[in-house]
């Protein structure tokens, strides 16, 4: 990806104009009023107006914050943190008609940290965000706040609009997919600054380390709807009444999908919102449920709880399909779950990172509502949130959300196929016909490294250990499939992709090239116990290509699957000690006892005629 050479320390030493050098002059008088041989020592750098005392929370620091007015109208805030008696740092803030400008750090001697300059263009708009180095001396780098939006032309595609702290237009793979006008013009918005400029900047906590927001979620959203196009707008912060305007302008401009990966608890800041949406049912907003960690049904934030019928308030799951840590819930208004941890994200200065929460969620979703929608353009805004829910696996989340569990929005037809079945029955594994039978299904996915010729050995090493059980395997089906390769190794949530295009016979075993769970394990067994969520899972096992003992690997997790139950015993030489080892094959009568009965309770196993 591209990164943004204007945020890389700048190889020579840039030159400070006469502003900039004013700035410095400010930092350095007001770190010299108590720095020195003595406290206090240097001069006041401007009329004293007021002073008091500070302490935080736990009391272990104090200090004093003192405010000067300076000429020219600039007001400078100093602030000196103390602890045991001794200087334990420094604060400089300066605003100019309360526009902040400047900023420095100091520490216990008084050496510089960090400080920053901000410049401002017409209209009051920052427009860039300088770096000094610690000697003052030097522009280290150069931080754009609002630039130009670079030519282009319209890139057609459904169009999507991403309500958020703007995005770095500058990055390439962001500046090629944003709609445009005939006239190659941006078609977003900035709604806070009033301007065609939305650029990645939300300087709420601080206009000096200005977060960067949307350029993630938008480059997630892109990815996963690589047709769609995108209108991005900067929400309206400092008037949120604007909303009713973002709304009318994103119809204006033939969006249909409104991505909004934000959210306050101020109800009374999203009426006008509200009363937009409901104006436009033809729009399809998605909404973040917010990662508050808490009940939104109890303790609601906005967008998310306003319930709109052309809504859905989406949150993330953790890899068991559960919330993840963090992040809202809520029975009647979160409508559904998908997987949006550790997700894999272009940051600000184009460099790849991964990221978490509801607002990925929103992102993920957008993107499959583009997709959808770009499929099928007969689909209206209710329609198309149908779709959605439609593939929404709605079991064990009644406590946590309206509809569910949505596992993959990456799903789509043609990912998975059958190149061949057969039957296999390797000699020696035949039972004589009494006894219980068991007759799986094995999944080997092209392109995962497993080969036709492992099977033989792992089946007749699994046939030989379950004879003990007086359990016989008469044959298994073989299913050499082609998948996508993000299919290629196992997640849970992926795996209901597989499962759902194969529907296989059960018990299933499935071969693949390697695992994305945390903790990683060779292999992996779902009974009916633990799949409480993930209900596709159900009698399956999942093996990665380099698994250690193949076929007492294979006959162990099975085992679980057959039984019900994921104990593991310490009992030497027995099958189910937590580690496989060669010598540990044999099975006990009550172990034995369970598998048959579960086994034909579950119809995974049957007894011979």
């Amino acid at each position: 990806m591209l990164s943004l050479i204007s945020l890389l320390p700048l190889a020579l030493a840039a030159p400070q104009d006469s502003e900039t050098a004013e700035h410095v002059s400010v930092i350095k008088a007001a770190l010299a009023s108590q720095c020195g041989s003595g406290s206090l020592a240097g001069p006041r750098p401007g009329e004293l107006v007021s002073e008091e005392s500070m302490r935080n929370r736990d009391g272990e620091m104090e200090g004093t914050r003192y405010i000067y007015s300076l000429p020219g109208g600039l007001e400078l805030q100093v602030e000196r943190f103390v602890a045991g008696g001794q200087l334990r740092g420094l604060r400089v803030r300066g605003s100019m008609d309360e526009d902040p400008v400047l900023w420095a750090a100091a520490g216990p001697q008084c050496q510089v940290q960090a400080a920053r300059v901000l410049r401002y263009g017409a209209r009051g708009v920052a427009t860039e965000l300088l770096h000094l180095g610690e000697d003052l001396t030097r522009v280290t780098a150069r931080e754009p706040l609002n630039p130009a939006v670079p030519t282009g032309t319209d890139p057609g595609g459904v169009r999507v609009a991403l309500v958020d702290s703007g995005v770095n237009y500058q990055l390439t793979g962001i500046a090629s997919r944003l709609a445009r006008d005939p006239g190659g013009r941006l078609v977003g918005y900035d709604f806070w600054d009033l301007d065609d400029r939305p650029f990645d900047a939300n300087p709420a906590a601080s206009a000096f380390f200005p977060q960067r927001h949307g350029t993630k979620t938008a480059s997630l959203l892109l990815r996963e709807a690589p047709a769609a196009a995108l209108v991005p707008y900067r929400y309206p912060r400092s008037n949120m009444s604007r909303m009713a305007d973002l709304v009318a302008h994103a119809a204006r401009h033939g969006v249909r999908i409104v991505a909004m990966p934000l959210g306050s608890s101020k109800k009374s800041e999203w009426k006008v919102f509200a009363d937009a949406a409901a104006e436009h049912p033809d729009m399809l907003f998605i909404a973040s449920a917010g990662n508050g960690g808490r009940n939104i049904d109890m303790y609601p934030v906005y967008p998310a709880a306003l319930r709109l019928a052309n809504m859905l308030t989406v949150s993330s799951a953790d890899q068991w399909g559960l919330p993840a840590p963090g992040v809202n819930w809520g029975t009647t208004t979160v409508d559904l779950l998908t997987p949006a941890e550790q997700q894999r994200v272009t940051a600000f200065d184009g460099s790849e990172s991964l990221a978490s929460g509801s607002s990925y969620a929103v992102a993920r979703i957008a993107a499959l509502a583009a997709r959808l929608a770009g499929q099928r353009r007969e689909l209206d805004a209710r329609q198309l949130k149908q779709a959605i829910l439609d593939r929404v696996h709605a079991s064990g989340l009644t406590e946590y959300v309206l509809h569910g569990y949505l596992p993959d929005p990456l799903a789509q037809p043609g990912e998975v196929s059958i190149l061949q079945r057969q039957e296999l029955d390797p000699a020696g594994t035949a039972g004589d016909g009494s006894g219980y039978i068991l007759e799986p299904d094995i999944v080997l996915l092209e392109g995962s490294g497993w080969q036709p010729a492992y099977l033989t050995d792992m089946l007749q090493t699994l046939a030989g250990i379950y004879r003990q059980c007086d359990i016989h395997l008469h044959r298994a089906g073989l299913l050499k499939v082609s998948v996508a390769p993000r299919l290629l190794d196992f997640d849970a949530a992926t795996a209901s992709t597989i499962l759902t295009y194969l529907q296989p016979r059960r018990p299933t075993i499935i071969l693949v090239r390697d695992t994305l769970r945390d903790p990683a394990f060779e292999g992996e067994a779902f009974g009916r116990a633990n799949v409480r969520v993930q209900d596709w899972l159900h009698d399956t096992v999942w093996l990665v290509r380099d698994l250690r003992d193949r076929g007492i690997a294979l006959a162990h997790e099975l085992f679980h699957v057959l039984s019900n139950q994921g104990d593991h015993v310490e009992t030497a030489n027995n099958l189910m000690r937590q580690r496989t080892d060669a010598n540990a094959t044999r099975l006990t009568a009550d172990q034995c006892e369970r598998a048959r009965q579960t086994g034909l309770r579950h119809q995974l196993l049957r007894q011979a005629s």
